[in-house]
């Protein structure tokens, strides 16, 4: 199962309960960096250190400056490609 949180402003509402859903049997989390802080009120590493114990698989995602891949005892930082002429951002 995963789940992209997808919208700091409900997050920032709904903490607990995401934060319950994430623990309830979530295998990765995705977030970027806004995200994340809405959730974990930690940095984009920081964040992904604390929900990688918390779940599998978490990823913080920071655009062109790369993401956060934590997993078990381990947290990777993965840098973007850089691409000229991006077609859609999403």
């Amino acid at each position: 199962v995963s789940l992209d949180l997808a919208s700091f402003e409900m997050i920032g509402t709904q903490r607990t309960e995401f934060l319950d859903l994430i623990k309830s049997g979530v295998d990765i989390c995705f977030g970027n960096e806004r995200e994340i802080k809405a959730l974990t009120d930690l940095s984009a590493r920081e964040g992904c250190e604390y929900l990688k114990d918390i779940c599998p698989i978490a990823v913080s995602t920071m655009g062109k400056n790369g993401c956060w891949v934590g997993s078990g005892d381990e947290i990777d930082f993965v840098p973007s490609i850089p691409i000229e002429h991006p077609l859609d951002t999403t």
